[in-house]
């Protein structure tokens, strides 16, 4: 039919478009397996608009349910589960991968949509950034995993099933998805000193993204080697700091809000665990310790803002990004400091980058506005819950305060 060998084409040479149309193909067919009865361990099908809505946010790493986990058959989680690590490597990760296997060359206009995509600078390092890419996923997937399996044991007795999630959760957990096999998400796990740690350490290697980690890998080889060390990129400054400052503030302020509010009556080891918890996964990875519903409206702010700024570019994790933020807040001191140069680490940063930053910061605002405009004059909930789910979703978080479940279909 010439009619689909041209839609082929057209896509062939729209590589933006041809990446949608991929994550789409993708999102459906998830849909059609999530929809079969085996699906469900009570044999019954999920609606479809339930079964499309899970794909996508299991596609997009993103983690809102719209059903329990535990109805879940396994069969239907180990769905869920390879649309978790197809959307978080990406899915033009895999079509370059297959490209490479099948040694086929990528266009001029592929090639640039991937070294945006992946955050690479220069084309002749692709195949080696991808074969790392690889690598060190399935290397911190599984080492997660084997930390996990333990706990995982002691909580679902069953070997068989306890190997099971124990891979769901790393894979989950470094994708930055924040999908749980359990109700209650992992608040069994509360006062676990290493869950909480192994969970949050794979969500922060998972948010940091290919770039940084590619940079810092190339520096430790640098001085095991005995050379001088690899010199560390402006960007992969940017990323650390600011992450290891958000991680900070939010752990500060997470704690000082619910001491005596939503953390009162657990242990101080408790309540230290899950502040620290709630300061790294709100930035896109919807695992939670406590139920979100009852944390005070302070704290709903403060992980609204964690949610809008996310990860860091080229990583699992949604948001801005943390160089957004960072070069936004380094524009705006160089503006409150009435300079016309704004400068990070003694370099100055180009206006097309700031220029770009601004966009990107104004567009979430804009999506998450008209967002929260169309459900508070659909759904009957409080308004700040409406906001907190918009920013959950837009910025591929997962954390939910109730409403996902109820939403309803106009």
């Amino acid at each position: 039919m010439p009619g689909i060998g041209e839609f082929f084409r057209e896509l062939g040479r729209r590589p933006g478009l041809a990446i949608s149309a991929s994550f789409l193909v993708v999102i459906f067919i998830g849909a059609g397996f999530l929809s079969l009865p085996q699906a469900t361990v009570a044999r019954e099908r999920i609606p479809f608009i339930d079964a499309l809505f899970m794909s996508t946010s299991a596609t997009c790493v993103t983690g809102l349910v719209v059903t329990d986990p535990e109805s879940i058959s396994r069969y239907g989680q180990t769905v869920i589960l390879l649309l978790i690590q197809a959307g978080g490597l990406g899915i033009m990760t895999w079509a370059v991968l297959f490209s490479v296997i099948l040694r086929r060359r990528l266009g001029i206009a592929q090639q640039a949509v991937v070294l945006e995509s992946l955050g690479i600078e220069h084309p002749g390092i692709l195949k080696k950034t991808l074969i790392f890419m690889l690598v060190f996923t399935f290397v911190v997937e599984a080492i997660g995993f084997l930390v996990i399996l333990p706990h995982m044991l002691q909580k679902v007795g069953n070997t068989g099933d306890a190997l099971f999630v124990s891979s769901f959760h790393a894979v989950s957990a470094f994708c930055n998805a924040g999908f749980s096999t359990f109700n209650d998400n992992l608040q069994g796990f509360r006062g676990s000193i290493l869950i909480t740690m192994t969970i949050t350490s794979l969500v922060i290697l998972g948010g940091l993204g290919l770039p940084v980690s590619f940079n810092l890998w190339h520096g430790f080889i640098s001085l095991l080697q005995g050379r001088a060390g690899r010199k560390i990129a402006l960007h992969t400054q940017l990323a650390l700091i600011t992450s290891a400052a958000l991680i900070g503030l939010g752990f500060g302020l997470f704690y000082l809000f619910e001491r005596d509010h939503s953390l009162k009556d657990l242990p101080i080891q408790e309540q230290i665990l899950a502040s620290y918890f709630h300061s790294v996964v709100p930035r896109t990875a919807g695992f939670s310790t406590i139920d979100i519903a009852t944390i005070s409206e302070p704290s709903f702010i403060l992980l609204m803002f964690l949610m809008f700024i996310g990860g860091s570019p080229g990583s699992t994790a949604g948001g801005i990004k943390t160089t957004t933020f960072a070069v936004l807040m380094a524009t705006l001191y160089a503006f409150c400091r009435g300079s016309d140069e704004v400068e990070c680490f003694g370099r100055t940063i180009a206006k097309v980058v700031i220029q770009k930053a601004l966009t990107i910061a104004l567009l979430g605002m804009l999506v998450v506005l008209v967002a929260c405009l169309i459900l508070s004059s659909t759904e009957r909930v409080p308004l700040e819950v409406v906001v907190f789910e918009v920013f959950s979703a837009f910025d591929t978080v997962g954390l939910s305060a109730g409403l996902t479940p109820g939403l309803s279909l106009t």
